[in-house]
């Protein structure tokens, strides 16, 4: 619910809140599924959350390209073979997004990359509650860009 509910928020900084404690939930998850990708990304996600909530001070190109090292770092230690990018391809879209801070961006990778990564590697990995929060994700995504627009969001 926290993540779905995530793109309600109007304002990146709620937005990016309601994230990390979403994505710490997951972490337990995919850790009960053994589904250990999905485990780092979401682990690595919620750190960049807290990283992001402190602002335009914590938005160093450094931070970012250590952010991305620790994906593809934690996609090579837990690889599951191809599977394993799905969840890759969709934490990192969102990470170069939320470095953005420009809430358009955000959703459009959520929607149009994240989600259906997410999606996917849910549904193979076994995680029902996975696969439905992806879908009720993409339509809060939609309902959040009608409500507001592409130009209501914080850029």
């Amino acid at each position: 619910m926290l993540i779905i509910g995530s793109y309600q928020c109007k304002k990146n900084k709620s937005l990016v809140f309601t994230q990390f404690l979403g994505s710490s939930c997951f972490v337990i998850n995919y850790l009960m599924l053994s589904a250990y990708t999905g485990c780092f990304m979401n682990a690595t996600g919620s750190l960049r959350n807290l990283i992001f909530l402190s602002g335009r001070k914590a938005r160093k190109i450094w931070i970012l390209v250590l952010i991305c090292l620790l994906l593809i770092s934690g996609t090579i230690i837990t690889w599951g073979g191809f599977l394993s990018l799905l969840p890759f391809l969709g934490m990192f879209s969102v990470t170069i997004a939320m470095y953005s801070d420009n809430g358009k961006y955000i959703r459009m990778a959520q929607l149009f990359i994240s989600s259906p990564c997410w999606l996917i590697y849910n549904f193979v990995s076994g995680t029902i509650g996975g696969v439905i929060c992806e879908v009720f994700v993409i339509a809060s995504t939609v309902i959040s860009i009608i409500r507001y627009g592409f130009d209501g969001f914080e850029k």
